[in-house]
């Protein structure tokens, strides 16, 4: 038997539930709480009142805790009262959240029955319900007086079930213990055949983990918000599908790791270890579900403050950092600037970075036409380029996909262009030097430049008669003369994370 205290609640990690009654408070009325497939594997005491409920996500609601208190009063239960909830993370999350406003809060216990519950949902005092598919909507902080997680319980658990809770387990170790990712690499079957050595190991080790987290900051207003690794796009997920938390955390875990692989931070390798490591448990690592779908439920999300949310980056297995970001802007951002300005650069490593669209207004007239600029602009003149542009920015901005698009330098000519592009965007000005930009550009591919003897005057002039309407347009201004493609890109996204 092993111990652990969070916050003043004492964590048993035992193998049987021969121990727990020695855990009752003396003296006071004990009610059960637990679902029916429990007590046919676990036949309760029958000293103590039992009150069944129906498990699922589908029922976490408020209706089964009206029903749970009616339960209360008909069996007489006090302030005085301890409620005991066995089952799974369904039953911990109702029995902690009833037990905290029920007569104006009671003591509880509680008793994890699967893998998922007994390293995550059991531990650390969060109780709550869903509100119309939102999870934990409603809920508290409160802490159990004891929490008893029983090894042996965990052998009559479906098997897709079980596994399930490795994703938590596996989520711990990324966060905060490359050593216990490197013993779950090990023994990974081992661990899938509940061998009870290793399978205490493992869970006494990730209970460990979140203790620690707990125990520095219980109601999440700084490291406790590193415990949400993977569960932003994992509750988005959940929302739109049948897949089970478990699941979805793995799912979730695998595509925040992937966006922070994409942006340079976590290496190949750790990616490629923690997709395995996943798999190897039987766990999901992709979804079908649109991206567009996951954002719009993301946005709703309980642990957003104001317009920011809290973002849990992998850095490395065992190192993570904490990232926050702005949530209510437009879908779309827009780059603006002269050409050569380094749009399409720009914009094809922001688009990778914010996992969205990369669009290019002269590369769609191209392929529309199936010639190159520098044959369209001359065979149809500038006035009707310029429709035929505008007609493809706006087909781009009506988009319901999130894109980065990289404008064509005179598309802010048009005054119409130029409402269109604040209304739907984040406008993005590249301010760079005509005559740098000249000396990066081949000449002959540019028709407004092509047919001059002096394309650097020319360019000069150009710009002087666009300047002022990139500042009119633009929502930031980056000055590039000195910085690479990938500052440029970086300084982007934090302004307008954490600016606009």
């Amino acid at each position: 038997m092993n111990e652990i205290i969070v916050q003043g609640s004492r964590i048993i990690v035992d193998n049987t539930l021969q121990e727990l009654e020695s855990y009752l408070p003396e003296g006071k009325k004990v009610i059960i709480i637990t679902e029916e497939q429990i007590i046919r594997h676990y036949p309760t005491p029958g000293k103590y009142p039992v009150i069944s409920i129906t498990g699922g996500e589908e029922n976490k609601t408020l209706q089964t805790i009206h029903e749970l208190t009616s339960r209360l009063l008909e069996l007489e239960a006090d302030r005085d009262t301890f409620l005991l909830g066995i089952g799974g993370g369904i039953v911990c999350d109702i029995t902690g959240f009833i037990a905290s406003i029920y007569m104006r809060g009671c003591s509880f216990g509680l008793v994890p029955t699967t893998l998922l519950a007994q390293v995550d949902a059991g531990i650390g005092g969060k109780n709550g319900v869903n509100y119309n598919g939102y999870k934990n909507i409603l809920g508290v902080i409160r802490q159990p007086e004891f929490v008893f997680c029983a090894i042996n319980m965990l052998s009559t658990l479906p098997r897709q079930i079980f596994l399930a809770g490795f994703s938590e387990i596996v989520k711990v170790a990324v966060l905060a213990d490359p050593r216990l990712f490197a013993y779950l690499e090990l023994h990974a079957e081992m661990a899938r055949i509940q061998e009870p050595r290793i399978l205490e190991t493992i869970i006494y080790n990730a209970i460990k983990i979140k203790a620690a987290i707990v125990n520095q900051d219980e109601k999440e207003k700084g490291t406790r918000r590193l415990l949400n690794l993977g569960h932003t796009f994992a509750h988005a997920i959940e929302k739109n599908s049948h897949l089970s938390h478990g699941e979805a955390v793995s799912i979730g875990l695998c595509m925040i790791s992937r966006h922070s692989c994409q942006q340079g931070l976590l290496p190949q390798e750790d990616l490629s270890r923690i997709k395995r490591l996943l798999e190897r448990f039987a766990l999901p690592t992709r979804t079908d579900i649109p991206e567009a779908t996951l954002r719009e439920t993301i946005r709703k999300d309980k642990k957003r403050e104001g317009s920011f949310l809290y973002w849990i980056v992998p850095l490395r297995i065992g190192t993570c950092e904490i990232q926050k970001i702005k949530l209510d802007f437009p879908e779309h951002i827009t780059l603006i600037g002269f050409m050569g300005s380094g749009k399409t650069t720009v914009g094809t490593l922001l688009a990778t970075r914010l996992r969205q669209a990369f669009r290019d207004t002269d590369s769609v007239l191209e392929k529309q036409h199936g010639k190159s600029i520098r044959e369209i602009f001359p065979e149809i003149g500038e006035p009707a380029f310029r429709v035929r542009e505008k007609a493809v920015l706006e087909k781009l901005l009506a988009s319901d996909t999130p894109s980065v698009i990289a404008c064509g330098g005179g598309i802010i000519l048009d005054e119409s262009n130029r409402k269109l592009l604040k209304e739907k965007s984040i406008v993005v000005w590249l301010q760079a030097d005509p005559a740098d930009c000249v000396k990066r550009l081949d000449i002959s591919s540019r028709p407004l430049l092509a047919q001059s003897h002096h394309p650097g005057e020319t360019a000069k002039t150009i710009f002087e008669k666009r300047v002022k309407y990139y500042a009119e347009t633009a929502s930031l201004s980056i000055a590039c003369e000195t910085l690479s493609p990938t500052k440029i890109c970086n300084l982007i996204y934090e302004k307008i994370n954490h600016e606009l």
